[in-house]
């Protein structure tokens, strides 16, 4: 990959900018694509087991198809481009009455996938003796659309949902209750479109909503209103997650066409409720109709955003404090450097009337 080609801030560049512009300016990058053919519908959300070459999707015909990429991993790792027909690749198809758009795969135990759908309904898949078997019974608790779900980052029997009937559920399937969740929030007075739970600290979990509010909860108190409350984005939220290596650190997007990230470990000094407030750390825009956004799983700063009009991937800028010492540093750099010798010719030209 290399760099964008305009800058925000040109006066910014740098002689490492530069010396970069010199290596690799006349450079292309390269796109190895393997792809799959003879899908017969649409694809309304996709994703990969984590570490695996396994992807699980939904289409438009109410399917959840779980598909081995390995024969295109393998070519790309050759560096080969490749295409192949969905009818070449092992994969199982899973019917439901109606489609849905939630799917997550378990970071704890190998193979265990959950799908929700538009009717409400919620299913648990898991992996014995290579291939992937689904429960005979939906979980079926939601009086809506199910609009995302994810697994807990602590234990593997426990998932997170939410849907268009406003709510925010956590479920321990050891419980064997179908028709209950163990905890239910009544999060927002609207459309819950996303959730993210936190990696760090296990007991939160925060809630994108269609009127661009977003909150965060605290599981140890279910009963309480959420811990955290941000009504900044003037339309629908699309897609929000904790950075996975903090506690307080978030970023969302917005049908509005923005990206925020936020860091809630920033305490509130603006006594003018119009300010903008300090929790807020940057603001990516240019995207139209950002649809998701992932933090890098090694890189934990850099994020993916995808939109209508293509993907960024971008590292922000968001310690101040550090800017402002390395300004310092370059200042002093500046300052010129008074040698012992001149200063003595300098006191001994000097005299006192």
């Amino acid at each position: 990959m290399h760099k964008t080609k305009y800058d925000d801030d040109e006066a910014s560049q740098s002689e490492e900018d530069s010396e970069d512009d010199n290596l690799s300016n006349d450079e292309e990058g390269q796109v190895h694509l393997s792809s799959v053919t003879g899908l017969k519908c649409g694809v309304n959300r996709l994703k990969t087991m984590n570490g695996q070459a396994i992807a699980a999707y939904w289409n438009e015909n109410g399917d959840v198809n779980i598909l081995d990429l390995n024969p295109l991993y393998k070519k790309l790792q050759i560096n080969q481009q490749s295409q192949f027909n969905l009818s070449q690749l092992h994969h199982k198809i899973f019917k439901n009455q109606q489609e849905g758009f939630a799917l997550d795969w378990s970071r704890l135990k190998v193979g265990d996938l959950i799908s929700g759908s538009v009717d409400g309904r919620i299913y648990l898949y898991q992996l014995n003796n290579n291939d992937w078997f689904r429960e005979n019974k939906a979980y079926e608790y939601h009086k809506g659309s199910v609009e995302d779900l994810q697994f807990s980052p602590i234990e593997s029997f426990v998932f997170a949902s939410c849907s268009t009937d406003g709510s925010l559920c956590i479920v321990d399937t050891r419980e064997g209750k179908h028709k209950q969740a163990q905890i239910l929030i009544k999060a927002h007075n609207c459309d819950v479109n996303v959730i993210s739970w936190n990696q760090v600290s296990a007991t939160l979990v925060a809630t994108g909503a269609d009127d661009g509010c977003f909150k965060i909860w605290d599981l140890k108190y279910p009963k309480n209103d959420a811990i955290s409350e941000i009504q900044f984005h003037n339309k629908a939220i699309t897609s929000i997650q904790f950075q996975p290596n903090s506690d307080s650190s978030i970023a969302v997007s917005s049908e509005d066409h923005k990206l925020s990230i936020w860091d809630f470990a920033v305490e509130n000094e603006n006594n003018n409720e119009e300010d903008v407030p300090d929790q807020l750390m940057f603001v990516h825009q240019g995207q139209k109709d950002l649809k998701e956004l992932k933090y890098h799983p090694i890189y934990y700063e850099m994020i993916v955003s995808t939109s209508a009009n293509g993907f960024n991937v971008f590292k922000p800028t968001l310690d101040e404090e550090e800017k402002k010492s390395e300004q310092s540093e370059e200042d002093q750099a500046q300052i010129p450097v008074i040698k012992e010798e001149d200063l003595n010719k300098y006191f001994q030209q000097m005299s006192i009337q």
